[in-house]
């Protein structure tokens, strides 16, 4: 996600505010959020073990949809979302 300069400050706070619920949700096994260390505008947020099934069910929550609709009125660019897998454990 990237975030108008003036708007990060804004993300930051409402992400703050619901950071715990999300944390909280069906198969969530971590959280993190990211900001690139030569742009300060661009953001990742790594949401861990979710599937498919509880995916789907958050992103119908009324958490996400209030959420999104705070947040992307503050990109600066189109955001982009992926499900990835695992391919080397930690060790």
């Amino acid at each position: 996600m990237k975030f108008r300069e003036e708007e990060v400050d804004n993300f930051l706070n409402a992400f703050k505010s619901v950071e715990h619920h999300i944390r909280n949700f069906n198969g969530c096994k971590g959280l993190q959020l990211l900001q690139q260390t030569d742009d300060p505008l661009p953001f990742s947020l790594i949401a861990c073990g979710i599937q498919k099934k509880a995916y789907i069910t958050t992103v119908f929550s009324e958490l996400f949809k209030n959420t999104w609709a705070k947040t992307r009125i503050l990109f600066a660019d189109k955001p982009e979302a992926w499900s990835l897998s695992e391919v080397i454990q930690q060790l």
